[in-house]
């Protein structure tokens, strides 16, 4: 090793290295100025750093940018002949213009490239807002010395500032044709000294109140606060018609005459049930642990288990013709739209499944823990879970573009979207409705004693379930419950309905309710 630094910046001193063993191959000797950071595990951190970043140049570099990055391979080593500074971080030495493209605080360099800050902007978006790899420099597009920013944790040094250096990275990025080539959303125009992007930037989420771009399905409004618009039923005339005996119900869907049921107990199958004659008409058979979630299209029958999987039934013969290894943790929500199937798992991804060959498209990540419900609404996807969020998903740009604030303080547990409107139900027992157009939150209601379990909306009225043994029916003009049925001994878990009823299942079985018209 050289005695003299050929280079040195403000942390480190860079020293020319050769082996015995490999003459003409040159390294550098990055070492620490400051004794607080000379250690075996200081140097340890910087070089799991790098090589993390190297697997988002890889993500990056999968997704045919125009032209790809990669990482220097670092090691850590110690000289053992060398009394004082005997550690140091060594890789290959890059010959050419050395130069930095951007720094952990915002600056941005004056070379014009578009591929490094793209880079930057990339694994933002990509890992859900949850890290956001800076201090890119290097030589053309060979980096070395990054800096990580995350979300939630301090790993990756002193260097990383969190939420705050993230919004300082955001607040001075222009998206370049890279952005562009890569679909990632368009981040200029935020005002730094705006108080809510400031707050959103604090949970590491993007605010986009009022976008026009917003792509939601309004052909069913859900009417709040709109009296123009009623409830197609009489929502006082709910009455229980039939008690489907069936031990611990945990999932329902329906459409048409059709009802499915999963369980807890006994085989792991799915009943199906006639609801023109109320009668079983045949058991689907093949899960090996408890039914979590069914969703049902045209063609099949979806159904989510504890045994990790997700099944796929063909509604005509009634039998499975997809088994999808769908998860290393149950799979806890599912929902389909007319190009994929969604599944969340308590392993806290989310999953879209090809609806003809059932591979998978692609993988969300964003959630800290369990993801147990989903709902969709146009291009977007909404999902909630154990660690109280409800992050909206776009499903063009395949990202999390949103997490709702002033939400829940426990559990997410189900949601249901109709119109501009969601419905979110959560384990602080409480129900509240949020504005899509604006992402914002309308009221809160708080009338069950017990978790909420499920809700359901439907144009001009919603209906929420809990672990109190009740349903809930809400008038969508006054945001007021108008009815109470009771009729359930236990929990109530689950809600779907057909043309003709509103279900509802617990440990008790199925209950079918029927309706009147509006007076």
């Amino acid at each position: 090793m050289e005695r003299r630094p050929f280079a040195e910046g403000s942390l480190r001193r860079a020293y020319l290295v050769t082996r015995k063993d490999e003459p003409d191959l040159l390294y550098v000797a990055k070492i620490s100025k400051d004794p607080q950071f000379t250690n075996k595990q200081a140097y340890q951190s910087d070089v799991e750093m790098q090589y993390h970043c190297q697997t988002w140049a890889d993500r990056f570099n999968g997704e045919s940018p125009p032209k790809k990055v990669t990482y220097v391979k670092a090691f850590f080593i110690e000289f053992l002949e060398r009394p004082k500074s005997n550690l140091a971080m060594l890789e290959v030495y890059i010959p050419g213009k050395y130069k930095k493209y951007n720094n952990n605080q915002g600056v941005v360099g004056h070379d014009g490239r578009n591929t490094p800050q793209a880079f930057s902007h990339f694994t933002y978006e990509r890992s859900n807002h949850e890290l956001l790899i800076v201090d890119v420099q290097g030589v053309d597009d060979y980096y070395t010395d990054p800096q990580i920013h995350t979300k939630t944790d301090r790993k990756y040094g002193v260097g990383n500032l969190g939420p705050a250096g993230m919004a300082q990275f955001l607040v001075t990025h222009e998206c370049n044709p890279v952005c562009r080539w890569l679909a990632l959303p368009f981040l200029k125009n935020y005002d730094p000294l705006s108080k809510i992007f400031l707050e959103h930037m604090s949970q590491g989420t993007m605010p986009w109140p009022g976008d026009p771009r917003l792509k939601l399905d309004l052909s069913q409004p859900l009417a709040v606060l709109d009296p123009a618009v009623t409830a197609p039923v009489d929502l006082k005339s709910f009455k229980c018609v039939q008690h489907l005996k069936t031990n611990k119900v945990s999932a329902v869907c329906a459409d048409g005459d059709e009802l499915y049921t999963g369980s807890h107990a006994g085989e792991h199958d799915i009943k199906v049930w006639s609801l023109a004659t109320f009668q079983q008409d045949a058991s689907l058979r093949g899960h090996t642990d408890s039914i979590e979630a069914l969703c049902i299209n045209a063609a099949y029958v979806f159904s989510g288990s504890s045994d990790k999987d997700v099944r796929v039934w063909d509604r005509k013969t009634r039998k499975c013709v997809f088994t999808i290894e769908a998860h290393s943790q149950d799979v806890r929500a599912l929902v389909v739209d007319s190009r994929y199937l969604y599944s969340g798992s308590a392993d806290r991804s989310i999953k879209a499944w090809e609806l003809e060959e059932f591979n998978c498209h692609k993988t969300l990540l964003g959630h800290e823990k369990n993801v147990k419900a989903l709902a969709i609404s146009g291009s977007y996807l909404f999902s909630g879970g154990n660690d109280s969020s409800i992050k909206v998903w776009d499903l063009e740009q395949w990202t999390c573009v949103y997490t709702l604030l002033g939400g829940h303080k426990k559990w997410v547990r189900s949601l249901s979207v109709v119109g501009g409107y969601l419905i979110s139900g959560a384990n602080d027992k409480k129900v509240k409705i949020w504005d899509l157009k604006e992402l914002k939150l309308v009221k809160t209601i708080k009338g069950h004693s017990g978790n909420v379990n499920a809700v359901l909306a439907r144009r001009g009225y919603f209906v929420s379930a809990s672990d109190d043994n009740t349903i809930k029916l809400y008038d969508c003009q006054t945001l007021e419950c108008a009815a109470t049925l009771t009729d359930h001994k236990g929990s109530v878990v689950d809600l779907c309905v057909s043309q003709h009823y509103l279900l509802s299942c617990s440990y008790d079985g199925v209950k079918v309710w029927s309706w009147a018209p509006p007076p």
